[in-house]
């Protein structure tokens, strides 16, 4: 089988929300380095341990040189036992995450030769014990050059890092290797890179790490109509495009000049953002570049939708007694439960309404223009204020054109009860518990007149 060089690089999160003031958490690295015997053979000039021994060395000096404050460790794997004895647990921390260490990891780096096998699957199950348990940026970058010789599944060690709520970013570095293959070991939603030459690791890793020691500048540009950046005030969240866990949280806002303030995000992830408009609205595998200033643009054209009671003068009485919801036109999903005489913003598009008022009012095909208030009127109910004496059924029916509908079972254990009904003619039907016949069924015509009040005594 033939055996090929890979980098797989996996960044994780051992905590939820990342805002501004969770910059100063410590950036930790573990570098996983692949030492089986199939690393002693030659790439280009030279043995594959060579390179990535040069290429790491080079790596963790300038690392720890331009960014001291980053912490760096060093797992092997496949260098303590002969390659016959395929021993799947062959992996040891040797050098503990710290400050100031390269030359340790050097050290370790040129202490041992390429000699057994490839145990993935069982070193990246060890690798959450390398991690302090106190919140950090905890990132690992794993080497081998081939895949996983033992019986483990290292894409299901990674999934189950993620079900404990340690996120898993890779970034997949291999040479000369067909995409089909390479993508085997994509499994935690990662990039991937294909090294052709020596050279190319060296480059692939100094890239890699930029990534990791700075934050990515950042705008949200979000769009009205005509494209342009003019809407804001709207709450937004950056998820991980991989497993959805919360990475930033912010409310949209411009800066003194009246543009998109400027956000800073951490370039390791890819990200799914999604604006909190009425409805909401998404963008998704949102890639960063480091070292640039990155430009997100969301079309969200908004406008505001406000619904009035007409000619109300009994208000007071009819307070929470109508809810107008608001539903996609063309899916019916709930958008929104709003409240008479209430102005509130949507996404420019067509909506449906509908009065929760006994009957219901259904309003059809209600256009909210971008930048613009559509007013909505709704017919000013009339009151029933409905005092029962005594428990029993009831029912209220109302007068159609078509017949008589029922709007509404009477709950007659609550003595009194105010409602909001539509102008129209009504029948309450009513029977108390202690009446046994149907003889014994009490009927109450009355009429409903918007803005006035009728009561009615059921005794």
């Amino acid at each position: 089988m033939r055996r090929v060089f890979l980098t797989l690089v996996l960044a994780g999160f051992l905590f939820g929300v990342l805002n501004a003031q969770d910059k100063n958490v410590p950036t930790r690295v573990l570098f996983v380095a692949d030492f089986s015997l199939s690393m002693g053979g030659k790439w280009e000039k030279r043995p594959k341990i060579a390179v990535l021994r040069e290429a790491l060395e080079k790596t963790v000096q300038k690392l720890q040189r331009e960014h001291p404050e980053v912490e760096v460790g060093l797992r092997l794997f496949g260098h303590k036992s002969p390659k016959h004895w395929n021993d799947c647990r062959d992996t040891r921390l040797e050098v503990p995450i710290g400050k100031d260490n390269h030359k340790k990891i050097s050290e370790k780096l040129n202490m041992y030769e390429p000699r057994g096998v490839t145990p993935l699957a069982y070193t990246l199950q060890q690798v959450r014990t390398d991690f302090p348990s106190s919140p950090g940026r905890n990132i690992v970058i794993l080497f081998t050059d081939g895949a996983e010789s033992c019986e483990g599944d290292p894409c299901a060690v990674l999934n189950s890092l993620r079900s404990r709520n340690i996120t898993i970013k890779p970034f997949i570095i291999g040479i000369n290797l067909d995409m089909a293959t390479l993508n085997t070991l994509a499994c935690a939603g990662g990039s991937v890179y294909n090294a052709e030459k020596e050279a190319d690791l060296e480059v692939i890793l100094q890239k890699i790490t930029e990534r990791i020691v700075a934050l990515s500048s950042v705008t949200v540009e979000l769009l009205d109509d005509k494209g342009r950046p003019v809407e804001t005030n709207l709450p937004m969240i950056f998820y991980d495009a991989t497993d959805k866990a919360v990475r930033y949280v912010f409310y949209h806002t411009f800066n003194a000049e009246g543009k998109p303030d400027t956000l800073y995000l951490d370039p390791v992830y890819s990200y799914d953002l999604v604006v909190y408009s009425t409805p909401s609205v998404s963008k998704k595998n949102i890639k960063l570049v480091p070292g640039e200033h990155n430009v997100i643009k969301v079309r969200v054209p908004t406008g505001y939708l406000e619904t009035k009671l007409q000619n109300v003068t009994i208000e007071a009485d009819v307070q929470g007694k109508l809810t107008p919801v608001v539903r996609d036109d063309k899916t019916q999903y709930l958008v929104d439960f709003t409240r008479p005489n209430d102005k509130r913003r949507y996404l420019a598009r067509n909506y449906d309404l509908e009065i929760l008022t006994l009957p219901t009012i259904n309003i059809d095909n209600v256009n909210v223009s971008a930048a613009k208030t559509t007013k909505v009127e709704i017919p000013a109910p009339g009151v029933l204020i409905l005092d029962v004496m005594y428990d029993g059924i009831g029912s209220i029916l109302m007068k159609t054109k078509d017949g008589v509908q029922k709007i509404y079972e009477i709950p007659t254990r609550k003595r009194r009860q105010i409602l909001a009904l539509q102008p129209g003619e009504y029948i309450i039907v009513y029977k108390p518990n202690f009446a046994k016949r149907s003889m014994d069924t009490r009927t109450k015509t009355f009429k409903i007149v918007s803005n006035q009040s009728v009561r009615i005594t059921l005794n």
